[in-house]
């Protein structure tokens, strides 16, 4: 079904990844291990996302629509909940109870989820990046923040995750 997913385990694609590179480097009869591997990644993925907002709800709600178009386009600045109101034409107690009632989280957890997303791409696909680089480029002023907002949701600092990945 079509809609927004939430992934409630962030470390099972990792993990699976991990065994499924160790298998083919380690093992003579890897494709069959590898097989099993992927129907195990398939049935922990299905266990473990959640459905947030479906198409129907999602197609529904104009003001949700304008306020996730507003952080995809802007999450690399530094912008409020005044900035995102005032996108939409509205108070910003008006689209934070929109947005809690159809996306069951916050703007700003969203905004951060986003960001988090975002500059876990950029440190894998520029290795050469400063980590205060990243930072401010997915909308974070602070990098000792940044790192701090990365860990709790990553569960690596940036530059774990960097090694870890390569």
């Amino acid at each position: 079904q079509s809609g927004a997913y939430h992934l409630s385990d962030t470390q099972i694609f990792s993990t699976s990844v991990l065994e499924m590179v160790n298998t083919y480097k380690t093992s003579a009869n890897f494709k069959i291990e590898l097989s099993t591997y992927c129907y195990k990644l398939l049935l922990n993925l299905a266990n473990a996302v959640r459905l947030i907002i479906g198409e129907n709800q999602f197609g529904t709600n104009r003001t949700v629509n304008s306020i996730i178009s507003f952080i995809e386009e802007n999450y690399h600045q530094p912008i409020n909940l005044d900035d995102i109101a005032s996108s939409c034409g509205m108070t910003k107690e008006h689209i934070c109870g929109v947005f809690k009632k159809n996306m069951n989280q916050t703007i700003n957890h969203f905004l951060t989820n986003v960001r988090i997303i975002h500059a876990r791409v950029e440190l894998l696909q520029f290795p050469e990046k400063k980590i205060h680089e990243i930072a401010d480029s997915c909308g974070f002023q602070d990098s000792s923040y940044f790192c701090k907002v990365f860990k709790k949701n990553v569960g690596y600092s940036p530059e774990q995750f960097r090694k870890v990945r390569y």
